[in-house]
């Protein structure tokens, strides 16, 4: 998955992945899939988990959301940082 993004504090931090399904959400840490380097590594891992219908992508320097996003059929709604939201390439 690719996605244009502007995060200043980005570039330094590690990511935490958290995804899941709706319909059978384990909740917290059960939906912990792991730390990446980039938000680039993150969402592959997102892409590797092909089940999930949602995923949250966290900085672990501010413990913000960075990233997240949700599946309708097979396309991805991505929301920004900033509360704005687009589709996947």
């Amino acid at each position: 998955m690719s996605i244009q993004y502007n995060c200043s504090t980005c570039k330094e931090t590690k990511f935490l992945l958290f995804a899941g399904d709706n319909y059978y959400p384990s909740g917290g840490w059960s939906d912990f899939k792991g730390i990446f380097d980039s938000i680039e590594d993150a969402l592959d891992g997102v892409d590797d988990c092909r089940t999930n219908d949602w995923f949250e992508i966290v900085s672990v320097e501010t413990l913000e959301k960075v990233l997240s996003g949700h599946r309708s059929s097979e396309e991805w709604k991505i929301f920004l940082q900033d509360g704005s939201s687009r589709e996947a390439d």
